[in-house]
């Protein structure tokens, strides 16, 4: 990882839906956008929106349909969280459009959070398609995923062959590991890195607030882990540097 290093602009594509848990796009925003704008630009991108289905001229365009509600540990027994407003729809080829522009451009970083919604769109194949498309592109350099989205990733194949981890409940009901048996799934991680032979970078990260260890584990590779202390050191938060320190773990 090294020390502090230049760092040019990235685009940031965070996937949104409904029933998103709250933190997992909260701790690695946060985590990521200390970087500054210089720096990152943060893109909520609605997954339930094709770019060829949309007109935001038509009716069908509104505010609520450009938000999606969060969760609040909703799969536990928490409630509903508050509303996240998209600012980008997905396009083709893996790229992203500005909401009521015709701005596209490709994503650098891809973020997928996990939540109760992360289940209800496994079998989205238009989101599944992107999903390659965007993480296979020259552009995109890192691929993080939080919670459940590591098993919303996996499977359009993304992850095939690759470690990876994913929320502790998910993978002691062997659900991801039966829907998608090609990964290396691993339990006890608090997150997992794996760059491939061309030089991207998967992160995938365990339940909710590890997303925020792995942001930080992102952030010093693209800036240096003297930034990614800094950045913890600034928002107060006890960065696990040890991505095999799993203290939440109860599988042998």
């Amino acid at each position: 990882r090294g020390g502090g290093r230049r760092m040019r602009r990235r685009t940031c594509a965070v996937v949104v839906f409904e029933g998103v848990e709250l933190l997992d796009v909260a701790a690695p925003v946060e985590i990521l956008g200390a970087l500054g704008t210089n720096h990152v630009h943060l893109c909520y991108v609605l997954a339930h929106h094709q770019d060829e289905d949309e007109d935001e001229s038509s009716s069908s365009f509104s505010f609520s349909s450009s938000c999606v509600t969060t969760s609040c540990l909703e799969v536990s027994g928490g409630c509903r969280g508050p509303r996240i407003v998209g600012t980008h729809v997905l396009a083709s080829g893996g790229r992203i459009r500005r909401v009521g522009t015709g701005v596209v451009e490709a994503p650098h970083v891809v973020v997928v959070p996990g939540g109760k919604g992360a289940r209800e769109l496994l079998g989205d194949r238009a989101l599944q398609r992107w999903l390659v498309d965007a993480c296979s592109s020259e552009e995109c350099e890192v691929v993080l995923t939080v919670c459940t989205g590591s098993w919303l990733l996996a499977q359009s194949g993304v992850l095939d062959g690759l470690r990876a981890t994913c929320n502790k409940g998910a993978l002691a009901s062997g659900a991801p590991q039966r829907s998608r048996p090609q990964v290396d799934w691993v339990r006890r991680a608090r997150w997992v890195e794996h760059r491939t032979a061309e030089g991207k970078l998967f992160v995938t990260s365990s339940g909710v607030s590890a997303g925020g260890d792995a942001a930080l584990a992102v952030v010093s590779h693209l800036a240096g882990e003297e930034r990614a202390r800094g950045v913890a050191r600034d928002a107060e938060w006890i960065w696990n540097e040890n991505a095999d320190d799993d203290p939440f773990c109860t599988a042998e």
